[in-house]
């Protein structure tokens, strides 16, 4: 009997066994590089947070020492025990992007759907790579025929790698999700230096290109949803301002009906009776005419956009001192708008110190946050940008200059919390 049709397809067998074998062996190591990644990464994460809490106990320790060593600073224009100032400290998620540096972006696309259209793109551009076989091609030219079923496990472990990073890369992980491509394409290649094959460079191009336009896509996306929510937000203000337009012009001519009953009952009426019906005809008219002027300004507001109510806030409850909210409202009773800020958000009602009207209240609000940005608690977004670490006299300052008979209430009153404190004392003894 022939040899060669004896051994022949046991070859075969022992080269498909070994074939498996190996790629049983990749998936392995593979699995294992990815729980020691996950290990260093957890470590690390639990450092930068011991780190953080250093810090931040630092902070507390050097605000502490500042605030026994000097003397309490006495108030200017408003009467209130000023709030010692401390530090700004960021959160823990601002502390890791300092730590991480900040991404650069490689892309200019103005909106999520042309970045979703490039990635598309790139995707294409890959897939003919591989319909062509070249996610893995040769290191060096060479006479020996390279094995496609090697070739394929290869490809399919770098591939299966990247999109893993790709899935799952967030503004915090974007470099590890980085590092993570290029690490599979440099062990891939080590893999595969003695049969002197490697990574297509191209394609690993690619497949980093593809990162980090899903990263800028999804953080467009998400300042695409943060402007379409302002947007509501504004629309719901001024359908608002509309209702309390209709609704004060109902009490007005509700309160004219009223005081027509009481002019000709008072015409009839003789002696006590009847100076009492021109008293009370008298408070119906005054209260007239302040929704007039209410009404008048709500009018105006709705054909200046930028006319509305700037406001100066505090919640000791929530945020504790030393924590202002400078905000712009355009509801036609600003009182309202306070009180639906702490309906469910927060525990407590907030304490207005300021609620001044201007016919450009968007730009007196810019300017103060401007003037005070950096005292701002978020400092890497524009959610709660109208939060700020600052005395309360100097924002009084500044505004009184802007806005001369601008009225403050400098007590910070907090009646809620302080009731609920006084009623459970051992609950509230940390505060």
């Amino acid at each position: 009997m022939d040899l060669d049709t004896a051994f022949g397809p046991g070859m075969v067998l022992i080269g498909a066994g070994v074939l498996a074998l190996l790629g049983i062996f990749l998936r392995l190591r593979s699995f294992f590089k990815r729980i020691r990644k996950a290990l260093a990464d957890r470590r690390a994460r639990k450092a930068a947070i011991k780190q953080a809490r250093a810090r931040r106990a630092e902070h507390k320790a050097a605000r502490k020492s500042k605030t026994t060593s000097r003397p309490e600073p006495k108030p200017q224009k408003v009467a209130e025990n000023p709030i010692a100032k401390a530090p700004i400290v960021l959160a823990d998620s601002g502390d890791d992007l300092t730590e991480l540096g900040v991404y650069t972006p490689h892309f200019n696309f103005t909106d999520s759907d042309s970045f979703r259209a490039a990635i598309q793109g790139v995707r294409q551009e890959q897939s003919a790579l591989a319909s062509e076989g070249q996610i893995v091609i040769a290191a060096q030219e060479t006479t020996e025929r390279p094995d496609p079923a090697f070739d394929t496990l290869a490809a399919r472990a770098f591939t299966t790698d990247s999109d893993g990073a790709i899935a799952t890369v967030r503004w915090d992980t974007i470099e590890q999700a980085e590092a993570r491509i290029q690490r599979a394409q440099a062990q891939i290649d080590r893999t595969l230096a003695p049969m002197k094959r490697r990574v297509n460079p191209d394609f690993a191009a690619l497949k980093l290109k593809e990162l980090r336009l899903t990263f800028e896509q999804r953080e467009k996306a998400k300042q695409e949803r943060d402007l379409r929510q302002r947007l509501a937000q504004i629309q719901k203000q001024e359908a608002q301002l509309t209702r309390d337009i209709a609704k004060a012009e109902r009490n007005e001519a509700r309160l004219q009906s009223q005081l027509e009953k009481l002019k000709a009952a008072a015409q009839r009426a003789t002696g006590d009776k009847a100076f009492d019906l021109e008293k009370k005809a008298g408070e119906i008219t005054r209260q007239i005419e302040t929704l007039h002027a209410k009404i008048d300004r709500a009018q105006g507001m709705t054909r200046n956009t930028e006319a509305g109510h700037v406001f100066v806030a505090s919640n000791l409850g929530s945020f504790g001192e030393g924590i202002l909210k400078i905000g712009m409202t355009r509801r036609a009773e600003p009182s309202d708008y306070i009180a639906n800020l702490g309906n469910d958000s927060v525990p407590f009602p907030y304490d207005v110190h300021a609620m001044v009207y201007s016919d450009t209240a968007m730009d007196l609000r810019d300017h103060l946050w401007e003037t005070f940005a950096d005292h701002r608690i978020n400092q890497t977004s524009d959610q709660g940008a109208g939060f700020f670490r600052v005395f309360l006299q100097d924002v009084a300052a500044e505004l009184t200059r802007l806005v001369p008979d601008a009225e403050i209430a400098s007590p910070t009153e907090a009646q809620g919390f302080r009731q609920a404190r006084a009623r459970k004392p051992r609950r509230w003894a940390r505060g």
